[in-house]
């Protein structure tokens, strides 16, 4: 019964990423000036929920992990503590800026998933993707979209 649930939720987020998307793109992905236009953004988020929702549901119907595995007290509270680490780390952004946030961020997000399982290639990979992952974030923010992100006290 949850595994047919899983998959209507599943199927629904994909549905809802398509019409996101959609809409997005009626407001416009840039703006007359060049810079980002009101639908760059739920463009973004549409296309993330199309992804991670086809993930979802490919994961749903070959039954890769188990619904108790999903559903465990553990995965919860791991959930939970990473929503409070990251609302944590978003509201020092102004003081961190918005690079070392990001790099805290993933880092943060990986040890948690990881807990328990954590060595020391491990550590190295998470941070080589936290560094390299911002910094692409970085150039795309100031190159492509001309957009100046949040600096914080260290001056990036």
């Amino acid at each position: 019964m949850l595994k047919k649930i899983d998959f209507g939720f599943a199927l629904l987020t994909f549905i809802l990423g398509i019409y996101v998307v959609v809409e997005g793109f009626s407001y416009g992905f840039t703006a007359a000036d060049g810079q980002p236009g009101s639908g760059l953004f739920p463009i973004i988020v549409g296309f993330a929920l199309i992804f991670f929702s086809a993930i979802n549901l490919l994961r749903s119907r070959i039954d890769y992990l188990s619904i108790k595995e999903e559903f465990s007290l553990l995965v919860t509270k791991r959930t939970l503590v990473i929503l409070l680490g990251n609302g944590l780390i978003i509201s020092l952004m102004s003081f961190f800026g918005i690079m070392l946030s990001t790099i805290f961020s993933i880092l943060f997000t990986g040890l948690m998933i990881a807990w328990g399982a954590i060595d020391k290639r491990f550590v190295i990979q998470i941070t080589v993707i936290a560094v390299v992952s911002t910094l692409v974030l970085h150039a795309l923010f100031i190159k492509v979209l001309r957009i100046q992100p949040l600096i914080g006290i260290f001056g990036f």
